[in-house]
Order: structure tokens, then C-alpha cells, then sequence
């Protein structure tokens, strides 16, 4: 099968598991008056599907075709964000490295789910350091899930919500909003098709894909940040204070009195003590869960956890 071209629209299609990408893409797809070129092309990565889309006569966009590019959910029981984002990072890094357009990005949000709780903010927010502020006017937020029963307030008060509390910053840096409707699932896919293919005529780039260029190691993204705990984080802020401390001593000759050095020990002691602090309360909070569980069973868990120092020897790798 083919793979994207230089003169595709690519439209990365992301949510949380559930909120309905694959009948939005469907809906596209399943349109009886669309000639499609091919139904999935070629994929290097496992998970991540693509499908061409040919154009349709009465769409406001000219001779371009548009790739819908299908990703896995995230806040899945499955599998870890984290191997959902690695799988999401390898497909833009290779995007990147192509000719080929990135038209923008359509963020689907069930609708019909309760408020946002701890994962679905979660999910945003990762979903905002993925994209990033510069690519805001290439984002559609697309409310799903319309036609089914709302759990607690009214959909239209829970869209008014995301509009003035989660969606805000977005929507004022040219992100745009709009609802996928069911009744008329092939001109609402088409119309939110439309409105980034139509408009795009330079390339977009995602934060993620600009840091990755940087370097291809997924953990200095800032999207991987927010998918680590108060441990994980504070360790990988430790460990590049720390290289940046030993860079400085090789730049001054070792010497320990430099300004720069000196600020870099500062902020070290400030990282360590820090981490110190959350293991702690990480501790706390595991052997509570455990005894409530009852499944404390000996003192050598107890012990393991006496006998973690984590600043002084970072090889150890964080297990919680």
C-alpha cells in the first residue's frame, strides 16, 4: 500500500479512549459520495492506522487529499500513557522528517462523560504539551457523543465549561470548537475535515515534534513530564542538574568557587532535597494503601524502603 505523499493534508486524529475517533474516521470513510483513493495505507507503526480520503465535490478544499491518522486512545486499561505517547512521538518524528503537511490536529471529548475528572484533565494537559501554543490555530476541539445520555450536569453546560476552564487558552491563541453530530455524522466529519484542510497552506509543527528533532529521547519532552509522578519527575529533574553541574566543572577547570558552579550546587541541593521529600511522601502513601489492603506481609518492604537513598547514587532506578 502507499504511504503519505507530499501533497496530503495529514489530520492527526487524538483522545482518550471511548471518545469516538474511530466513527469520526468512519463516518468520513462511509461517506456514500466519497471516492476513496485507498481505505488504510501503510503504517511503520504498529497501532497508528492512516486513511486517505479523496476529494469530495461539495468540500471547501481543492486538489489535496487529506490522511485521517487514527491513534490509540490514551487513559486506556490496556496499556500505560506512556507507551501510547512512544507510539504517538515515533509516527510525528517520522512525519516530521517527511515532506508531507500536517494540516492540524482534532482532539475528541465525549461530551456525554461526567466533569473532568483527575484523568481526563490529565489527558489534556498532556495533550497541550504535545501540541503546544504556536499550533493552537491548527487544533479542533470536537465534542462527541451527543446523542447519548449525559452523565450528571446538561452537555450543553459541561461544553461551557470546557470553553471557560480547560479550553480557554487554546481557543484564544485560534484553536476552534465544534460538535460532531450523529444525525448528521458525514457532513459534520466533513465539515471538521474541512475547516483545517481548507485553511492550511504551510506546515505545522507540534511541540513534541520540534522537541524530538531536538533529541529523539521521548523522556525530555515535555509531554512525557506530564505523564511521570512527583518521584519520576523530580528524578529526572535531579539527573539533568546534575549533568548540568558536571558540565560547568569541565567548562571552568573544576573550579568550585565560578558563579555558575556555585548556582548549579544551589540547585542541586534544592532538586535533592525535593525528591527527598516526595519518595517520602510516596512512601506514605504505598505502605498505607498496602496495610489497607493488608498486604504488608513482612518487614522487608519496609526495609527496602528505609534503605532507598535516591540523590546520592541516581543509577538506582525509581520501581513505585
Amino acid at each position: 500500500m502507499e504511504k503519505i505523499g507530499p501533497s496530503d493534508k495529514v489530520i492527526l486524529v487524538l483522545g482518550p479512549t471511548g471518545a469516538g475517533k474511530s466513527q469520526f474516521i468512519e463516518s468520513a470513510i462511509h461517506d456514500p459520495t466519497l471516492q476513496l483513493a485507498s481505505s488504510s495505507l501503510k503504517s511503520d507503526t504498529q497501532d497508528i492506522r492512516l486513511y486517505r480520503l479523496s476529494k469530495r465535490p461539495s468540500s471547501r478544499f481543492h486538489d489535496e487529499t487529506v490522511v485521517l491518522v487514527d491513534t490509540p486512545g490514551f487513559d486506556d486499561t490496556d496499556r500505560d500513557d506512556k507507551i501510547t505517547l512512544d507510539i504517538i512521538s515515533r509516527w510525528l518524528r517520522k512525519q516530521y522528517q517527511s515532506e508531507s503537511i500536517l494540516a492540524g490536529v482534532l482532539w475528541l471529548h465525549p461530551i456525554n462523560k461526567a466533569r473532568m475528572n483527575k484523568a481526563a484533565v490529565d489527558n489534556f494537559n498532556l495533550f497541550v504539551q504535545l501540541s503546544g501554543p504556536e499550533a493552537a490555530k491548527s487544533v479542533v476541539f470536537v465534542t462527541t457523543m451527543w446523542d447519548l445520555p449525559s452523565e450528571g450536569q446538561s452537555a450543553s453546560s459541561k461544553l461551557v465549561e470546557l470553553e471557560r476552564d480547560f479550553w480557554k487558552e487554546m481557543i484564544e491563541n485560534g484553536a476552534k470548537v465544534a460538535q460532531f453530530d450523529k444525525r448528521d455524522h458525514v457532513n459534520a466529519a466533513w465539515s471538521i475535515i474541512a475547516t483545517l484542510a481548507s485553511q492550511q497552506t504551510t506546515r505545522n509543527v507540534l511541540r513534541l515534534q520540534r522537541e524530538l528533532s531536538t533529541s529523539p529521547d521521548i523522556k525530555r519532552t515535555s509531554a512525557f513530564r506530564t505523564l511521570l509522578d512527583d518521584v519520576e519527575r523530580l528524578t529526572q529533574d535531579y539527573r539533568s542538574t546534575n549533568e548540568r553541574l558536571q558540565s560547568l566543572k569541565l567548562r571552568h577547570k573544576g573550579n568550585i568557587q565560578h558563579p555558575d558552579v556555585v548556582e548549579a550546587q544551589r540547585e542541586l541541593k534544592e532538586c535533592c532535597s525535593r525528591l527527598e521529600s516526595a519518595i517520602e511522601a510516596s512512601k506514605k502513601q504505598k505502605i498505607f494503601k498496602r496495610r489497607l489492603f493488608g498486604l504488608v506481609k513482612t518487614t522487608q518492604e519496609k526495609q527496602f524502603y528505609e534503605n532507598l537513598k535516591v540523590c546520592p547514587r541516581l543509577e538506582l532506578d525509581l520501581a513505585f
